[in-house]
């Protein structure tokens, strides 16, 4: 995780007052839309772009993308998402099935979200419903 922020702290906090109605499932709700968040001055994102040099303007001053360095950043992401796939998987319950994992949401749409908060924590939910065996 450290090599993925670049070895800096961005400051990233979902302020204590966000609330989260669990029951909700409107379309479109998400808790992450009810909060005031404070972006920070530095984002992880700009970051790559500036010091990563992923971006590079030719001399026909279109913007172009290295796609070594890319690729570079892709590897590093897919290493550390390996890491928590393996963590969500790993539940002290019941052996889980892998489809759960395809689609955890933090809103809703056609199925409902499963990326809940409580207090300080985030929590994904699994709701299977074993439609996949009903003909």
């Amino acid at each position: 995780m450290h090599n993925v922020l670049l070895g800096k702290d961005y400051e990233l906090d979902i302020p204590e007052d966000t609330p989260d109605d669990w029951p909700n499932s409107n379309c479109s709700y998400s808790w992450m839309k009810e909060g005031t968040f404070d972006l920070k001055k530095s984002c992880l994102f700009e970051e790559y772009l500036t010091t990563q040099e992923i971006l590079y303007v030719n001399h026909q001053g279109q913007m172009l993308m290295k796609m070594s360095q890319l690729r570079k950043l892709l590897n590093k992401i897919a290493e550390l998402n390996c890491l928590l796939c393996l963590l969500c998987y790993f539940t002290p319950g019941s052996v889980a099935c892998v489809a759960e994992f395809v689609d955890h949401k933090i809103s809703n749409a056609d199925c409902p979200h499963n990326i809940f908060r409580d207090g300080g924590l985030i929590w994904a939910v699994t709701r299977h419903t074993k439609m996949e065996n009903i003909v």
